[in-house]
């Protein structure tokens, strides 16, 4: 069996290629610079609309949570279905699809709805 650290296993991997410099700028376009509604953070009421159609039509929805664990504040996107409309000053119940668990937000820890296409 051959060594796969071994000097000349890992030298036979690249091939050398030529290197040339030009004075001239070439733009480089990239093609994966589509926005993404999960990534911007929605005004509250957007939300609260999205929550509550969400759950009364009973469709799924992906949402952008912020949570905090430990010190660090970390920001997630869930899939699932709202078990409880929106009320001011309780917390929402969300049903992630993906874990098969129920969490518990609040509606300010939410930046973020979409509905799958």
């Amino acid at each position: 069996m051959q060594n796969p650290l071994n000097f000349h296993s890992l030298r036979s991997l690249f091939t050398p290629q030529e290197v040339t410099y030009s004075s001239e700028v070439v733009p480089v376009t990239v093609n994966g610079d589509d926005s993404n509604d999960l990534t911007a953070v929605m005004p509250i009421d957007q939300v609260v609309h999205a929550i509550d159609n969400a759950y009364y039509s009973d469709r799924p929805i992906y949402i952008t949570v912020s949570r905090r664990n430990a010190n660090l504040y970390t920001k997630d996107i869930f899939f699932g279905f709202f078990r409880t409309p929106y009320r001011k000053g309780q917390a929402i119940a969300f049903h992630d699809v993906d874990q098969d668990i129920t969490r518990l937000f609040d509606v300010n820890d939410i930046l973020a709805t979409r509905l799958p296409e």
